[in-house]
């Protein structure tokens, strides 16, 4: 008997042992910095599913790259110093800030659709996310921190241009649940509406979703990833999500999703549409997987932007 109860115990403290090597692993995985070249290449086009879209990506990059821009830096309320690369135009319409993917960067996530902005003469600041870019930090908190930052971003904006000109903030998947996350931090007032693309619930949500994706059991991993992230990122991520942040939402909001998006589902979208009680809308897209909303159907989701920002820009 008692040899039993020792080697139950044994077995017991293993399977504890992998838990926590299994959950380390991701969590460095999904959170920890990258070093690598935020630079856009062949490979990562093709990687992505862009390669129909490759002459137009260059042609927008070079343009972005032709721009005179300015290295504008904030410093997060944790002290970390944070990066944008910011456009003025003269007498624009208005300012679009630009918030990026997971591990990507704004000159790629934004690649087809900042040409049609640079077109309209809208002020770019397009920011590198914290543990990104240009931009420090060690970890990716899936927008704890990140909601903050995208706040404080507003704010520069509004010291900078006075009031001048509607502010939106738009951002792609992980930057779609920052920009949906701020309106629950201390953003400007001169921001007048949100574009969401493809963004998720909340961290816990996607975090266990990917979980799931690995066939590992969520509900037994995600708590010591949770863990992780309290003892090295210092965040709670459970803390926040777009669906509660959309319950006190007074911004207008227009929210976009394929419908064939498997790694953030379409489903959390419509959630988060769901809950928002400000003005809004939703285009979703059959077909589109992550991001590939605008390559899909281009047309529709021009027209639903045109229709979003239109009024704003009558005001002036």
């Amino acid at each position: 008997m008692k040899i039993a109860v020792i080697v139950v115990f044994f077995v017991l403290l293993f399977l504890l042992a992998v838990f926590f090597i299994c959950s380390f692993v991701f969590f460095k995985m999904a959170a920890g910095r990258e070093k690598r070249e935020f630079k856009i290449s062949d490979g990562m086009i093709e990687k992505r599913g862009l390669v129909s879209e490759k002459e137009e990506i260059y042609k927008n990059l070079s343009k972005w790259d032709s721009l005179s821009k300015e290295d504008v830096y904030i410093t997060s309320f944790d002290g970390i110093k944070l990066h944008g690369s910011y456009c003025v135009f003269k007498e624009a319409p208005a300012t679009i800030i630009l918030f990026h993917g997971w591990r990507s960067f704004g000159e790629f996530d934004f690649s087809l659709i900042i040409g049609k902005y640079i077109d309209a003469g809208f002020n770019i600041l397009l920011v590198d996310e914290r543990a990104h870019g240009k931009s420090g930090g060690k970890y990716i908190t899936f927008g704890i921190n990140e909601s903050i930052d995208a706040a404080e971003w507003t704010k520069f904006i509004s010291s900078r241009e006075k009031g001048a000109r509607p502010v939106f903030i738009e951002g792609m998947s992980m930057g779609a649940t920052t920009v949906l996350m701020s309106v629950s931090r201390d953003i400007s007032s001169d921001v007048k509406g949100i574009i969401a693309d493809c963004g998720f619930t909340s961290p816990k949500e996607i975090i266990s979703h990917v979980i799931r994706g690995y066939h590992l059991p969520a509900a037994v991993i995600f708590p010591f990833v949770s863990l992780y992230f309290k003892i090295f990122a210092h965040v709670d991520i459970g803390e926040l999500s777009t669906v509660e942040a959309m319950k006190k939402c007074k911004i207008p909001v227009l929210f976009i999703h394929g419908e064939s998006d498997k790694f953030v589902p379409c489903e959390m979208g419509r959630r988060a549409y769901d809950a928002c009680v400000s003005k809004k809308s939703m285009v979703t897209v059959p077909d589109a997987g992550h991001g590939k909303s605008y390559v899909v159907d281009r047309d529709t989701c021009l027209n639903a932007m045109h229709d979003f920002y239109l009024p704003f820009l009558k005001e002036r």
